[in-house]
């Protein structure tokens, strides 16, 4: 017998796999494929089982994009973010070259 979180991944898993499948027909709806999984799993009540990654990303967002993003999520009833720096390679590769320059 499937215990009910087993149950939650596999129905998860299913969304997901539906959701792509939206994808390549062109068929997603406005904002993409996040914003789509964001939506089904709020309108699930499912926001408090959920940990929502919030990255970082040297050159591509900031600080300040994120808090907006965590303040826009907490609107809609999510609460556990994983705020983490994403290492980009070559930001490193030019970090290093511009001290040894």
């Amino acid at each position: 017998e499937l215990s009910p979180d087993r149950i939650l991944f596999l129905s998860a898993l299913r969304l997901l796999r539906y959701m792509g499948m939206l994808a390549q027909a062109g068929a997603m709806p406005e904002g993409g494929l996040r914003q789509a999984n964001l939506k089904l799993l709020a309108e699930r009540g499912l926001q408090n089982k959920v940990t929502i990654r919030l990255p970082l990303i040297d050159g591509f967002n900031t600080e300040e994009d994120r808090a907006e993003s965590e303040k826009a999520l907490k609107k809609e009833g999510f609460a556990s973010f994983d705020r983490f720096s994403y290492v980009v390679k070559k930001a490193l590769e030019k970090r290093q070259k511009l001290v040894l320059d």
